[in-house]
């Protein structure tokens, strides 16, 4: 238990044009250097929520595997992320 905590860090690189939305499907499905995509547990219910150096970016969340449902909390997710100064992120088992 806990085994991935703090289990790496992934340099990710985007196109200017890149949206929040962008980093998001990132996290979850992995690419753009990302190697360690939120993990998918075997429960009926999953929550995570992805926080970043400068606020919450969104709480995530899937019933029995199925596709995530996104809210966004702190940014909008068609917000530019180079202008959102989001430097690190991680995601939390809620």
């Amino acid at each position: 238990m806990g085994d991935d905590y703090y289990a790496g860090t992934y340099s990710m690189e985007f196109a200017e044009d890149a949206v929040m939305k962008d980093l998001v499907t990132v996290i979850l499905n992995g690419g753009h250097g990302n190697t360690w995509p939120v993990a998918r547990v075997a429960s009926w219910r999953e929550d995570w929520v992805i926080k970043t150096n400068v606020g919450i970016l969104a709480d995530i969340h899937a019933k029995f595997g199925g596709k995530w449902k996104v809210n966004y909390q702190d940014f909008a997710e068609n917000r530019l992320l180079k202008d959102s100064g989001i430097v690190r992120t991680y995601a939390e088992r809620i």
